[in-house]
């Protein structure tokens, strides 16, 4: 639909986790039939759309690179562990597995803005409570827990890694957070290191006027 809200047009069946490439010409998503990522393109040409993946399992977080050139998703490995896989955005491409999750799940990739690093959060397999927030090389290596207990604690999800000329190193990673016994989730943010964590969506101080429910997978437009 249109940014006012205007005009929605269905552009496929039972798709999910949607995701425009930063060209704004194609969409990613997955579809529901076989579990395997897809993109189109939005005007309508042919041929689409395009299967990009094709080995089974389920797939969550479909996020196209600051180049449109690949793809970064979560899906269970072969142990049956969430894990955080890139792919090359054409079809029959091979995934790249990057994380070596064990007793926790990777899950909900953002890439960095110069595509060199992605962010992503863990959460507990059994009650699917969120955990901390990591980044890690585009290759696979380098992986860092940057949101944890020892450095601000919390329940730790869908970070959004962006371009932020406040930051002194030229981008910030803003994030959903609980923290505190009884506290509603808040949009939290950080440097990439971890570094000057604050509440960036502030509420009234007193319990009796907080909003009554949780601030959730934040999406961010700076100018």
């Amino acid at each position: 639909m249109s940014a006012e809200g205007n005009a929605p047009q269905k552009i496929v069946d039972q798709g999910y986790n949607p995701h425009f490439t930063h060209q704004g010409n194609k969409i990613g998503y997955v579809s529901e039939q076989d579990n395997e990522l897809y993109t189109i393109l939005m005007d309508g040409s042919k041929p689409q759309p395009i299967r990009i993946t094709g080995n089974g399992g389920a797939k969550y977080g479909p996020v196209f690179s600051p180049d449109d050139t690949k793809i970064a998703y979560a899906q269970d490995d072969e142990k049956g562990v969430r894990q955080v896989y890139i792919v090359e955005h054409k079809a029959g491409s091979t995934p790249l597995k990057l994380t070596k999750c064990v007793e926790v799940r990777c899950i909900w990739p953002s890439w960095s803005p110069e595509g060199k690093q992605l962010a992503y959060n863990t959460n507990d397999p059994k009650s699917d409570l969120p955990g901390e927030i990591w980044t890690i090389n585009a290759d696979g290596t380098g992986a860092r827990s940057i949101v944890n207990p020892g450095n601000g604690g919390g329940r730790n999800s869908h970070p959004v890694w962006v371009l932020d000329g406040r930051s002194s190193v030229g981008s910030r990673i803003y994030f959903n957070s609980d923290r505190g016994q009884g506290e509603f989730a808040r949009i939290y943010v950080t440097d990439p290191d971890g570094s000057r964590q604050q509440l960036y969506i502030k509420h009234p101080p007193t319990r009796e006027n907080d909003a009554t429910s949780d601030d959730y997978a934040v999406s961010i437009l700076l100018q």
